[in-house]
Formats: C-alpha cells, structure tokens, sequence
C-alpha cells in the first residue's frame, strides 16, 4: 500500500477525502457516500473499477478487468454488469467472490473492497435490469460470437442477431464483507480496514499502518 513514495511534496493542494482530523466513522461513511454517488453520476471516478477473480483451481492466476459501477446501496452492496458467456461470469460460478479495486485521482484515494457474488441471468432481477439497458448499449451482452472466442478478423466480433434479446445478459451482485482504504498525503498516508461482522449489519473498523 506504499502508493507515492518518493513523491513527497511541501504542500498537498488536491481535495483529501479523509483527514487526520477526521473520525474513523466520518471516514468510512464518507467513502460509502462517495461509492453511492458513482452509482448514479456517470462522470465520478469511482465510476470505472476494477474487478479480480479467481477460479477454484489454486493453480490459476487472479484475472482482472475494468466494469462499470451501477449502483451501490447503503449496505454496501453493488452491481455491475456482464455477458454470461464472459470468462469473469465463468470465474464467479466457480468461486463466487470478487476483489474490487476503486481510484479516484483528484483526491488520491484507493478503496480496496472484497465481495461475495451472486450472478443473476435470466431471473427477475436480470429482467428488471435489462429494462434500463436501451438501444445500442445491449449491443454488449448480444453479441453473436460469445466473448473470448478466437476470430479471424476483428470484424467477426462486431456481429449481433436481428433482435437483440437478454438471454447473455448477466447481473453482477457483490455484497461487501472487507473494507481497505488509503488515503494519499505526502508522505504520511492515512489508512483503515473495515470487516463485516459475521450475523449483523455491523462493522469492525480500525485504523491501520498505511
């Protein structure tokens, strides 16, 4: 977590999300709020993040990727979308956890989040999704070709049916369970983990040694 040493500066000018000052509940509320913003507004930061899997097998390596935030709730708890086909939905059904990593540069804050998963395809949650995901954007979870497949030409992937329908389309459902936040300043970054109290809507929080 030792982001930007070597890159001390006199005097931090950009808009720090969490302060010394602050109480360890401000800040955990205040990077919640933030999260929940990126839900709604397409031009927050935290809008873009990445996700890391991990199948089953001990022997393969975490694959990560960028996904779009599309909601995040009070309870933590978040979603993103994807093709069924996709090798992170394959991933996910073999070992249903996520680890997902947020970045918002202006404020050089990084939000670490691990995640059980629920995937949902052609259920009542994928149906009520679909109905916000309009024109060309279902174009990428209907593709004719599944994502992944070995094409000749690049063109071969731009192929989608006559009607498009949300047989691939796929929810991503993620429920927080670990919390890690760094906060860059300087040369003395301010950091805190959070874990979900097994059996409540608690948390365990604490500063750590950035």
């Amino acid at each position: 977590m030792q982001l930007g040493v070597g890159t001390h500066q006199s005097n931090w000018s950009f808009p720090m999300l969490i302060k010394k000052d602050h109480s360890l509940d401000k800040a955990f509320t205040d990077v919640h709020d933030q999260l929940k913003r990126a839900g709604v507004d397409k031009n927050h930061k935290f809008r873009f993040f990445s996700v890391a899997t991990l199948k089953s097998d001990e022997k393969t390596i975490p694959q990560s990727r960028m996904v779009v935030l599309r909601s995040f709730s009070d309870d933590w708890a978040f979603e993103f979308y994807t093709d069924h086909r996709s090798s992170k939905a394959n991933e996910i059904e073999s070992n249903p956890v996520i680890s997902a990593l947020f970045w918002d540069p202006p404020k050089r804050v990084q939000v670490r989040i691990e995640a059980n998963v629920t995937l949902h395809n052609l259920d009542d949650v994928a149906a009520s999704r679909w109905k916000d995901v309009q024109g060309e954007a279902q174009k990428a979870y209907t593709s004719t070709i599944a994502p992944g497949s070995e094409i000749k030409t690049p063109d071969e992937a731009h192929e989608w049916p006559e009607a498009f329908s949300s047989d691939y389309f796929c929810v991503v459902s993620c429920r927080a369970v670990k919390i890690k936040v760094l906060q860059i300043s300087g040369m003395e970054h301010l950091a805190f983990r959070c874990r979900k109290q097994a059996g409540s809507d608690g948390w365990q929080k604490s500063w750590i040694a950035p």
